[in-house]
Parts: C-alpha cells; structure tokens; sequence
C-alpha cells in the first residue's frame, strides 16, 4: 500500500502551510463526509484504544483532527452551494 502521508521519506518536501484546492460533486462531498461522520462518531466508530492503535500504528491524525477537517469540507461545499445557487 502506498503512503499518502507527505511526511513519509518519498524525498519529495512539501509547503505544509500552501492551501491545496479540491473539486468535488455534491454526490461525493456527501459520501466523504457522511463516511467521516460514520468512521469517527457512528456505531463501528473506533474505541479510545482502537484510536490509539489507528494513530500508533498506521499514522491516523487523532479523532478531534478528522472530525475538524470534515467541518472544513462541509462549511466550504455548503458556501459554495449557496452560491451556485444564489447565481441560477
């Protein structure tokens, strides 16, 4: 499995403060965040320890991070809906 953690020793380096844009359909806005929601607050969400595991091991950014993100994405497609459709 190939890494997607920019740390990583791919020798590539990257601006860790450069904003990074990101096109999505509504369609996959909704299954992204609705896939966070279910896999850091839903029924098979993690454990204290399972999060600890998800961190130590596989180099998962902790919950409260995720769940952040997820608002990001949901406050900027949500704006960017209200105008698209404010311009129909």
């Amino acid at each position: 499995m190939s890494s997607t953690d920019p740390t990583s020793s791919s020798g590539k380096k990257y601006d860790f403060d450069k904003p990074v844009t990101i096109t999505f359909t509504a369609k996959e806005w909704f299954d992204l965040t609705r896939m966070i929601g279910e896999l850091t607050m839903g029924d098979y969400a993690p454990d204290a320890k399972g999060w600890e595991w998800l961190q130590e091991v596989m180099g998962v950014a902790d919950r409260q991070t995720i769940i952040n993100l997820s608002n990001h994405i949901i406050k900027a497609c949500n704006q960017k809906l209200m105008t698209d459709q404010s311009e129909v």
